[in-house]
């Protein structure tokens, strides 16, 4: 259990840091504390706790904890079996956060660390004092002067301020990776901390507190699991909403990578498909990796600190790029086209534009090849610039540089437009300068900069998927999931789980779901090869004849189906395969149901997702959803019309439209089935673990039908 949530940044800016341990060697943890605080020009009161030592660089040394005046911060880097006593010790003295940098808590996987580790975090939590860590690494106000951390990048000289901020779960990613790599290409954060094993703060907390940050425009988040998903997701919203973009690096996305981000932290990762969706929906960039994560936060602080954020709803399609290297050229029109973005088509009279700035005739094209002939010139890189924007259908330009002894020109001339002009400068430059400090140049005139052409698509449709959640009355909000709209379906769920069931088979699966508006065949439950022969009789050759057992989810597999049963005689051969095979099986019967004829096939689920609970698939049936991966997803309930936008997502969405001449599927009606459905999940997930209905067809006269329905309790 944790504190209650909400914090300010106030917890990362003390006017005072103990360092409990603290050594003079600087080889150790506790003996970087006290000399990186310094090096980084803390104004406030740094208390090293040693019994043994006068003093620690020059900081006077106190005995105990009890010794100490009034502190804001402790920094705990003993080892953890002396963590509860020192934080018990802490009572009186103001402290605020209590920074444990120890191991050898819930990481371990051990149940007696894991205690220890409660402990520590309900005694903090009785105190009044927010915990950080265990097993981090610290945090850095680079604002206020503030790094309380060991870690080695933080000894880069002269770190500058910025204005992203950093929230890792991991410190080692977040701390040397990330905040080293970004460094060396000019990027400055507002704050970095890590969270360790979140015995308390964790990184969507710190990442949240952000959001209120003066000093911070956009927000790296490193996560490995979501451990709170409905303080997620109110971080995501809260944080479009006042303008500050949000970039996710998320671990533990494939098998492996989750089982590795249990052992590291305890956390147990969901699906990557789920948690995808759920980011999309509000305009989040997900970093493939390190550079991805610091590359996409500095562009979209940079754009926030140019006041562009905000101009344009739909920036992707609407792009335009040129480089003097034709092979530049057509990778960004490769890459651009990949990643979804358009190219509009230079207007009449642009030949005779770009012709008069580059001092030779040239044929106008998007993007735009200047030949090498420019070569030995400045002014072209900021002309052409200026030429693309004053084109009506361009907001973002992307200027291709390669490589040149002296940039100096070119960077002033982009960094004029960039602050004069409404459109967007986007810098991609695959190749470099001599002078290592352009990089740096380019923050300071808010430049984004990507090295490779790829990585400027990809950053340039990071935007576009922002502005066209933010700059458009953002994400649609998910109805609510009152929990009594089909009280018959959850009185029968309960009696089923109350008698032991783990299985609800598919007549009764199917019943379940028309009662909540979901389309099913007409199924006839049959005791004797008499009541079968009368059953499809009644509605007509050729039928299906399913073996309906307790306890059976896959009747395929079971060999319980038979498809195209033409005639008496073969209804009573199937009903002695089907009960035979169902010998011995109490509550086993045979079911008699219509063969419907359809031209799509659907796979309509729903489950509950380890990392957000109830979850609605929808997607290509039969063998497609397996082979062609064709599904989406959302978080259940779902409304109508978020249910029609799942039906346009899909690939095989033309085909459902009509295309070629074939009829439209009745898309209103299809989604609202999906939302129907959605219902019985959202509702029940305390007692559902998996829906499935498979296939949902589209018949032959437009209409729908569950084919089959199986339901999954919770354990």
């Amino acid at each position: 259990m944790t504190q209650p949530r909400g914090i300010d940044m106030s917890l990362f800016a003390p006017r005072s840091v103990a360092v409990v341990g603290a050594s003079s060697n600087p080889m150790r943890f506790t003996g970087r504390i006290v000399p990186t605080l310094l090096r980084h020009q803390f104004p406030g009161a740094i208390y090293p706790v040693n019994p043994n030592r006068e003093e620690i660089a020059g900081q006077k040394c106190y005995p105990t904890i009890a010794d100490l005046p009034q502190t804001d911060c402790i920094v705990y880097g003993m080892g953890p079996d002396k963590a509860l006593e020192s934080l018990k010790a802490c009572e009186g003295k103001g402290v605020k956060l209590f920074f444990c940098a120890a191991a050898g808590f819930g990481e371990t996987g051990r149940p007696e660390d894991q205690a220890l580790q409660d402990e520590l975090s309900a005694t903090a939590r009785e105190m009044g004092i927010r915990v950080l860590g265990p097993n981090c690494i610290g945090y850095a106000n680079f604002h206020e002067h503030v790094v309380s951390a060991a870690a080695a990048a933080m000894a880069w000289p002269d770190i500058k301020a910025g204005d992203l901020g950093l929230s890792s779960q991991s410190g080692g990613l977040g701390f040397a990776s990330v905040s080293y790599c970004a460094m060396v290409e000019g990027i400055s954060f507002s704050h970095i901390i890590s969270t360790g094993n979140e015995a308390d703060l964790d990184a969507v907390e710190c990442a949240e507190a952000l959001i209120d940050d003066p000093n911070t425009n956009a927000i790296a988040l490193v996560i490995e699991a979501v451990r709170n998903p409905a303080a997620f997701v109110a971080f995501l919203d809260r944080a479009g909403r006042a303008g500050k973009p949000v970039v996710i690096l998320k671990t533990g996305r494939s098998s492996l990578g989750k089982v590795m981000a249990q052992s590291h932290t305890g956390a147990l990762a969901g699906s990557s498909e789920i948690f995808d969706m759920v980011v999309r929906k509000y305009g989040v960039a997900l970093a493939k990796d390190i550079d991805d994560l610091y590359r996409l936060g500095a562009m979209f602080a940079r754009l926030a600190r140019a006041g562009k954020l905000k101009r344009y709803s739909n920036p992707g399609a609407h792009v335009a790029s040129f480089c003097l290297s034709g092979g530049h050229v057509g990778l960004m029109a490769d890459h651009g086209s990949f990643a979804g973005l358009t190219f509009p088509k230079p207007p009449e009279g642009a030949d005779k534009l770009f012709s008069d700035e580059l001092g030779f005739p040239i044929k106008a094209q998007n993007p735009l090849d200047t030949t090498a002939q420019v070569v030995g010139g400045d002014a072209y890189w900021g002309g052409c610039t200026e030429i693309f924007a004053g084109f009506d259908d361009i907001q973002v330009i992307v200027p291709t540089l390669t490589v040149a002894p002296d940039y100096n020109a070119p960077i002033a001339d982009l960094g004029r437009i960039q602050a004069e002009r409404d459109e967007i400068v986007i810098v991609s430059w695959p190749g470099g300068s001599f002078d290592p400090e352009d990089l740096g140049k380019l923050d300071g005139l808010n430049l984004p900069y990507f090295p490779m052409p790829h990585q400027a698509a990809a950053g340039v449709a990071a935007l576009d998927a922002w502005c066209r959640v933010w700059n458009t009355g953002g994400p649609a909000a998910q109805p609510e999931a009152s929990g009594n709209t089909l009280p018959d379906v959850r009185k029968a769920l309960e009696a089923r789980a109350a008698a032991g069931d783990s299985i609800v088979s598919e007549k009764a699966a199917k019943a379940l779901l028309a009662q909540a508006g979901v389309p099913v065949t007409e199924d006839r439950a049959c005791g004797t090869a008499d009541e079968s022969v009368a059953a499809a009789r009644a509605l007509g050759y050729p039928v299906v004849m399913k073996g309906d057992a307790p306890g059976v989810a896959h009747k395929s597999d079971a060999g319980l189906v038979a498809l195209g049963v033409a005639d008496d005689d073969a209804v009573r051969a199937a009903f002695a395969d089907l009960t035979g095979k169902m010998a011995g099986k109490a509550g086993a019967e045979v079911l008699v149901q219509p063969m419907v004829k359809f031209k799509h096939e659907l796979i309509l689920g729903a489950r509950n997702d380890p990392e957000f609970g109830p979850v609605v698939a929808l997607g290509l049936g039969g063998i497609f959803v397996e082979i062609l991966k064709d599904v989406t997803f959302r978080l259940a309930p779902v409304s109508v019309a978020e249910a029609e936008a799942m039906i346009g997502e899909l690939k095989a969405a033309p085909i459902l439209m009509g295309a070629r001449g074939q009829k439209a599927v009745d898309t209103k009606a299809l989604a609202e089935t999906i939302a129907a459905f959605s219902r019985v999940m959202a509702e029940n997930a305390d007692l559902i673990e998996e829906i499935d209905v498979n296939p949902l067809v589209v018949t032959d006269d437009g209409g729908l039908k569950a084919l089959d329905g199986l339901i999954v309790l919770r354990s």
